[in-house]
C-alpha cells in the first residue's frame, strides 16, 4: 500500500471509526496498516484474504480471521460489522460489482464500505491486475450494491515535498537511466468511495 493511499484513509475513512467497533479488512498488508493509522484497542479488527492462498497471497503474521476461497462468497454471517474496509484491493478483483454485493452482506445497517483503489498506478498482477476505478464508476458499483455513497473522489496528497526522500530519488533515478519502475508514478492518485448500508 502506498502512502497516499494511507493519507488519503486518515483524511477521508478514520474519522468513522470508534471504540468498539467490530471491522473487517480485506486483503491487509503485514501488518495492517490501516489498523495502525486507526490505533484503537477497542475495536475488534478481523482480516480475510481476497483470493485462495497462492504466490501472491501475503498472510499476516498474526493470520487471517477468515479464509476465503471464493472472492464473492464470505464465510461470513450476515450482517457482521460496523465497517468493511480494503485499500489497493478493487483493482484485484476480476468482478467488483459481484464483490461489493458480498461486502454489503455482511456490513450491517448503517455500517460503513471504505474501498480505495489506486488511478494511474501501473499494471501490478497479484496474481491478476483488472481495473482502475473513477469516483463514478466506484460510486456505481457501490449503489449497485444498495449503498449510499457520502464520500466518492479522487485526490492526490503527494507533493514535491513529499517525494523528497530516498523513494523519491529512487524513482527519478530509476527513470532516468529507464530502469523498470513496477508501474509505480511520482505522484500516486487514488479514489476513495465512503458508503452507508442503509437501516432495515
Amino acid at each position: 500500500m502506498h502512502p497516499n493511499s494511507i493519507r488519503l484513509f486518515e483524511i477521508y475513512g478514520r474519522p468513522y471509526f470508534a471504540d468498539g467497533m467490530r471491522v473487517l479488512e480485506i486483503a491487509p498488508n503485514n501488518p495492517s496498516r490501516l489498523e495502525q493509522a486507526v490505533a484503537k484497542r477497542s475495536i475488534r479488527w478481523d482480516s480475510i484474504n481476497l483470493v485462495p492462498p497462492d504466490d501472491h497471497c501475503v498472510v499476516p503474521m498474526g493470520g487471517l480471521t477468515f479464509l476465503a476461497t471464493d472472492p464473492y462468497r464470505y464465510p461470513i454471517p450476515d450482517d457482521s460489522y460496523d465497517i468493511v474496509v480494503s485499500s489497493n484491493v478493487l483493482e484485484h478483483v476480476p468482478m467488483p460489482w459481484r464483490w461489493m454485493k458480498e461486502i454489503a452482506r455482511i456490513c450491517r445497517p448503517t455500517g460503513r464500505v471504505i474501498t480505495i483503489a489506486p488511478l494511474n498506478w501501473g499494471y501490478h498482477a497479484e496474481p491478476l491486475d483488472c481495473w482502475r476505478a473513477y469516483p463514478d464508476g466506484m460510486k456505481a458499483v457501490y449503489e449497485d450494491a444498495g449503498l449510499r455513497v457520502e464520500t466518492a473522489l479522487v485526490e492526490s496528497t503527494d507533493t514535491w515535498r513529499t517525494r523528497a526522500n530516498v523513494d523519491g530519488v529512487k524513482y527519478l533515478i530509476k527513470r532516468l537511466i529507464r530502469w523498470p519502475v513496477k508501474g509505480k508514478p511520482l505522484f500516486a492518485w487514488d479514489t476513495i468511495c465512503i458508503g452507508v448500508k442503509p437501516a432495515a
